[in-house]
């Protein structure tokens, strides 16, 4: 969807879904998101990343699956060196120090990458079921923990205009974003069904 449209277009959208995005993270108060680096096909946050950065917000993106195919997060700085994987993913050079986010940790925001998404919260990954495997596992850890004080966390799936489509069909195994912000839309999904 996002390679057919044109490069301009598709940065000024996602110059009014970054504004969304930093005054929703914002008004939440995150200090602790969960993020990715965009491939150049995806929604262009780099830019965001370097503001949350300078404003004190840590910010984690995948580093690499273990074990069943579980995403790990490191910190990511503006000053770690990167290479792309055989996926055209950026990941630290193998001779980073990186500071990894640990299992027991908590998070405010997890931002997630997607093809497509829709108002009742559906979204259409690349197919590995890497967010839904992280996110069923986390979403079992909050709901079985009985610490008052651990904080929830919202998913919000972020894209340009063209990627929110009527409905995009789930799976039993497939795990729902919270909240949608587009050039025109920033709100919660209705109908969630986790």
């Amino acid at each position: 969807m996002l390679r057919s449209m044109p490069q301009a277009e598709r940065r000024k959208q996602g110059l009014h879904v970054a504004k969304r995005l930093a005054a929703r993270i914002h008004a939440w108060g995150a200090t602790r998101i969960l993020a990715y680096l965009p491939m150049s096909h995806e929604l262009p946050i780099d830019g965001l990343l370097d503001d949350w950065y300078e404003q004190g917000i840590e910010v984690f993106v995948p580093g690499s699956c273990i074990g069943d195919e579980q995403l790990t997060w490191w910190k990511w700085t503006p000053f770690v060196a990167l290479q792309s994987d055989d996926f055209g993913i950026r990941v630290p050079k193998a001779d980073s120090r990186l500071s990894w986010l640990e299992p027991d940790e908590t998070f405010d925001v997890l931002l997630v990458p997607g093809v497509a998404f829709d108002r009742t919260g559906g979204r259409l990954g690349y197919g590995g079921g890497y967010y839904d495997r992280f996110l069923r596992a986390s979403r079992e850890k909050q709901s079985n923990n009985v610490d008052a004080h651990v904080k929830t966390y919202f998913v919000i799936g972020a894209c340009l205009d063209i990627q929110d489509v009527e409905s995009v069909p789930m799976q039993a195994f497939d795990q729902q974003i919270e909240w949608l912000i587009t050039p025109t839309f920033d709100g919660a999904c209705q109908n969630n069904r986790n």
